[in-house]
């Protein structure tokens, strides 16, 4: 681990992993960029910047999978877990960073790493399991074809630690889907492609156990800050939404003020919007309240739809889910909305793209069939 990192809050040391050869090497974070480029997506897109040749397959070895973190990340500031994967998108062609909360990207800096940088493709499935100082490349055929659920459950096991943290992908990613995600405990690297960079690489896996801390130059500042931002949460009647309700309680909201995507876009207020709102959703099948790391406002929601044809058991509903399954497609039912937040998590697909793709399909349909008619009529 580096010492005596200048800036406040990083750990001073990136990981490398090459999977052509199995090289496993940590380095130094450079000064200029961590002060120049703070934290996760602006080191990210400087490193791939300056390491990936222009004109790349993202979907080739030549392409790297970027995880970082940012200087506050592993620390008591609440709201301050998020982390980004980041790489060259097969969706977009460009440099494309997705956004995940939950608990890997602190993980990783108690493990003694700003970021993790992953090129080079093996030659048959693997993870990476990054114990402290400890990493290693190990097989993953026994994961390869089980989704995100089963995997963690085998890797879990298999490591002897229940609380590990884990990064995987499901099958959208193996077979390379450019709206593949990765799966990132109770959140998700959703939008860009991520999984299928990750599926690229034959890499199943990423589980992570880090057992030391993150060092701040002023431990009494960073707390009273800390107690600050906590104490405007509870008086913030926007936070205090999100802690009720998740972020569907901006469902309402959205509709009223006419901006509310539905029916593929072509207009903007949801006649059954009531009945998939943060608030039908919470008395109907929200069982329970999860939060990310040290973040009091605990906007993701545990929710059972307990039987029948759409049985499920998910972390969400979130908003994405509720606009791109349900108003995009006019379905008012939330509980074939967390059925199919279900089903996008267990083939490791990004839930955003599959829903507004099954609303245009839907729309061409009908324009298919009523072709002297506007989707409106």
């Amino acid at each position: 681990m580096a010492k005596n990192f200048p800036y406040g809050g990083y750990i001073g040391q990136l990981l490398r992993v090459n999977l052509n050869n199995k090289g496993i090497s940590k380095e130094e974070l450079r000064e200029d960029l961590a002060r120049e480029f703070v934290g996760g997506v602006g080191l990210s897109a400087r490193i791939l910047y300056e390491e990936l040749p222009p004109g790349i397959d993202p979907l080739g070895p030549e392409n790297k999978l970027v995880m970082m973190t940012g200087p506050v990340n592993g620390t008591m500031i609440p709201a301050a877990s998020r982390s980004s994967f980041c790489a060259k998108s097969p969706y977009t062609k460009s440099f494309f960073h997705s956004i995940f909360g939950g608990f890997l990207g602190p993980e990783l800096k108690f493990a003694g790493y700003d970021g993790l940088i992953v090129e080079g493709q093996a030659d048959r499935p693997v993870y990476i399991w990054i114990d402290d100082d400890r990493v290693e490349i190990r097989d993953a055929s026994h994961l390869w074809g089980k989704d995100p659920f089963t995997a963690e459950d085998t890797l879990r096991k298999e490591i002897g630690d229940e609380e590990i943290h884990i990064a995987t992908i499901g099958l959208a990613g193996e077979e390379k889907a450019p709206y593949a995600m990765i799966l990132c405990d109770i959140r998700a690297s959703g939008r860009g492609g991520m999984g299928a960079v990750m599926g690229s690489k034959n890499l199943k896996a990423i589980a992570i156990r880090g057992t030391g801390g993150v060092t701040v130059p002023n431990m009494l500042q960073v707390y009273n800050t800390a107690v600050r931002i906590n104490k405007l949460f509870v008086t913030n009647p926007a936070v205090q939404g999100l802690s009720g309700y998740g972020t569907p309680r901006n469902v309402a909201a959205m509709n009223e003020g006419g901006i509310l995507p539905t029916r593929n876009w072509q207009t903007e207020t949801f006649k059954g919007m009531k009945n998939i709102t943060g608030e039908a959703m919470r008395e109907q099948v929200v069982k329970g309240h999860r939060a990310c790391f040290a973040c009091s406002i605990n906007c993701t929601k545990y929710s059972v739809v307990p039987g029948g044809p759409y049985k499920s058991i998910i972390n969400g509903a979130d908003y994405e889910t509720i606009y791109a399954f349900g108003c995009i497609c006019e379905v008012d039912n939330i509980e074939v909305l967390c059925k199919a937040d279900e089903l996008c998590d267990y083939y490791g697909i990004d839930l955003i793209s599959a829903g507004v793709s099954i609303g245009w399909a839907w729309s061409a349909m009908k324009r298919a069939s009523s072709p002297r008619k506007t989707l409106m009529e």
